[in-house]
This record gives C-alpha cells, sequence and structure tokens, in this order.
C-alpha cells in the first residue's frame, strides 16, 4: 500500500482471520503466506507454508506465478484436497505476491438459499403495483401543501423510496437464484462514474456526520460494466458504513486499476470492528430469532456479491488494522467485449424516480425527498 494510503489512514492488511472467502496469499515464488479459515475448513488442512506446486500441478503453477509477475491474471480449475475449484490468479494489489480466488464448484446452497424465489417474484411484482400508485398520490398532494405537510410528506415519500428499493432488492434476489439475472452492459469512464455517484452521496454523508474522502485516479479507467448495477453495488457499500458509524465518521472510496484487465473500487468505513463479525453477503434463509430482533432483509450485500460475480468480478469483505470494514469490489474492465446497445435507454425504477435517493432511502436525511429541496 502506497504512501498516500497511509496519509489517509489506511493500514496494511493486517487481520486476515475475520475472511470469509476462500482464498490463497502467496509469495511471488508461490509459497503460501495465509489461507482464508473458509479455505482451510474445505479442504480440513491449514495450506500457509507449503508451495502451490505441493497442491497443484506443476504447469498451472508456473504458468500462474509467470503470469501474475507480469502482471496478468489467470483463470483456472483445480481440485485440493478433494475439493473442486474455479479458480483466478492475480497480483495481489496491497503487496508484491500472488492472490488466488477459489470458487467452489458445484457447491449446494441448501438451506442457505431462499425457499421460493418463484414466489418471491409474485410478491415483489405486488409491491410495485401498489408503489405506482402511491407516489403519484403523494406527489399529488404537494401542491396546495403546508410547511408542516410538505414535511410530512417528505417523510412519506422516503417511505416510498425505501419500499421500491426492498421490492428491487426482493426481484433481484429471486432472478440471480433462478439464473435470470441480466447485465446491461455499456461502455463507462469508471473515474467519471464514480466521481459523480460520490458527489451525489457526499452530501448525504455529511448530514450524517459523516466525510467522504475520495482518491481517483486522474485519467479516465474505459470499463464495460452495467452502469445501473455498478451504482446499486456502491450505494450498498457506503450506505451500510453509514450504518456503521451512527456517530459519524469517515468513509474512503478508493478507485485503481488492478494490472491491463481488471479495476478495483474500495470502501473503507471506520465503524464496527472484528468483534461483531463480518457483515453477511450470502442470500440465506433467517433464523426464527433474528426475525424478532434484527431488522431489515439482509440482500444489499448478497446482491452487491451477486452483481459482481454477473459481471465476472467479485466482492471481498474484510477487516484491516484499525479500520472499519474493506470492501473491494474486483471488475473485469473486458474493453474488447461487445454492449448491449438496444438496451441502453431503459429506465432502471421509473420515470421521475432518482435511482441515487432510492438506494440512499435507508440511510439519507428526510430533506433529500422534499420537491422543494435545495439544491
Amino acid at each position: 500500500m502506497d504512501k498516500k494510503e497511509h496519509e489517509n489512514g489506511l493500514t496494511p492488511f493486517q487481520d486476515p482471520a475475520m475472511a470469509v472467502e476462500p482464498y490463497l496469499i502467496c509469495t511471488p515464488a508461490g509459497r503460501v503466506l495465509y489461507a482464508s479459515g473458509p479455505l482451510k475448513n474445505m479442504v480440513d488442512e491449514d495450506l500457509t507454508g507449503r508451495n502451490l506446486n505441493d497442491f497443484l500441478e506443476d504447469a498451472v503453477t508456473a504458468r500462474l506465478i509467470s503470469d501474475c509477475l507480469e502482471g496478468r491474471s489467470r483463470e483456472f480449475r483445480c481440485e485440493i484436497r478433494g475439493q473442486r475449484f474455479s479458480a483466478r490468479a492475480e497480483p495481489w494489489e496491497d503487496a508484491e505476491g500472488i492472490l488466488v480466488l477459489l470458487f467452489p464448484v458445484n457447491a449446494v446452497p441448501g438451506d442457505n438459499r431462499w425457499f421460493d424465489p418463484e414466489q418471491n417474484l409474485f410478491l415483489a411484482r405486488e409491491i410495485n403495483q401498489e408503489l405506482a400508485i402511491m407516489l403519484p398520490a403523494a406527489d399529488s398532494l404537494e401542491e396546495n401543501a403546508t410547511q408542516l405537510q410538505r414535511e410530512k410528506l417528505a417523510v412519506l415519500r422516503q417511505r416510498i423510496y425505501r419500499m421500491i428499493r426492498l421490492s428491487r432488492n426482493l426481484q433481484d434476489s429471486a432472478l440471480v437464484q433462478i439464473g435470470e439475472m441480466r447485465a446491461n452492459y455499456s461502455q463507462e469512464d469508471m473515474t467519471g462514474l464514480c466521481r459523480e455517484l460520490l458527489d451525489r452521496v457526499e452530501p448525504i454523508c455529511a448530514e450524517q456526520g459523516i466525510v467522504l474522502r475520495r482518491e481517483l485516479p486522474d485519467h479516465p479507467i474505459p470499463c464495460r460494466v452495467d452502469p445501473a448495477l455498478l451504482r446499486r453495488m456502491l450505494c450498498n457499500l457506503l450506505s451500510n458504513a453509514v450504518k456503521a458509524q451512527p456517530a459519524g465518521g469517515s468513509i474512503d472510496v478508493l478507485l485503481k486499476e488492478g494490472g491491463p484487465d481488471m479495476v478495483m473500487i474500495t470502501v473503507i468505513d471506520r465503524g464496527c470492528g472484528p468483534e461483531n463479525g463480518i457483515p453477511e453477503s450470502l442470500f440465506r434463509r433467517r433464523e426464527r430469532k433474528e426475525l424478532l430482533t434484527s431488522p431489515g432483509m439482509s440482500l444489499g450485500l448478497a446482491l452487491t456479491r451477486a452483481f459482481a460475480e454477473l459481471q465476472g468480478g467479485r466482492l471481498m469483505l474484510m477487516y484491516s488494522g484499525d479500520n472499519g470494514l474493506v470492501a473491494k469490489l474486483i471488475l473485469p474492465v473486458n474493453r474488447d467485449k461487445g454492449v448491449d446497445v438496444l438496451r441502453s435507454g431503459e429506465v432502471q425504477y421509473g420515470v421521475g424516480i432518482d435511482p441515487v435517493l432510492v438506494e440512499m432511502s435507508t440511510v439519507a436525511n428526510r430533506k433529500f425527498y422534499r420537491k422543494d429541496k435545495p439544491e
């Protein structure tokens, strides 16, 4: 991690014990420095201290080491102690070395998935139909409203936006689970897209006592991505970072290229530490006691992870040093692949509905939902 990041208060990766992803961190020569906890559980062995060619084919090990030394990533399949994986090796962005991400093959979700995604689609459709009537009805009351009534209408509008967000999340979680979720790709400048979104979110954070810092390149980063899904992913990470700091704090957002074929967006808060565990990033059925004690449906991070994987990327969550949660979105740039020209004009939620205010509705101040809100 470079000097500038240290000056921002960021510290190197120090506490991998709380990692939730199966992965390895290796030296440039292929010696394993760290094996994550989930990987240890899957293969029933701690691979720390071993060499990659102790459990991977020599030819595969040689190719991925060579590629990573030259700044390239490599995808491959492997079997480790009887467990099969689809894997990706890439240069480790925090120091010299190799990061090997491992994706279990033929993993059976079982009870960790929602029971009936088709029923959730029906439920989301019914909610959408009701919301399509409620929002125009609320807006129609604005014309002759008093100041006090406008304040109450702002609260109502915010709650409707929250319902729109919930309904869309419920719908998309079902689409992901039945394999019908689709990305709408276009060529975007990641630097400009992130800057525009952060400009929109910064006043929302400031109202909650949160300082939003950014470290963006001074040049465009062309990338084939679904811009609507990217905004939703970033808004999910940012709203979670705000919730983690109810008394105020700071959020750091870093955008940088990870070699010639990847781009990384890192969101770091100063919220609760590892004692509370890493937030859930999988779709799962809630425990019965959670229904009474834990608010929210816990869909945001799960969808962020699903949206990243849909676009060939990855969401990684970890704690680092004295910082709070570190969330890294790693996406391929795919500059040589096609885009969806015919779908580029699709409206995400409906005409006249601000998608940023929808996604940030769980943390934004109600004043942002007034029709006469200040610029």
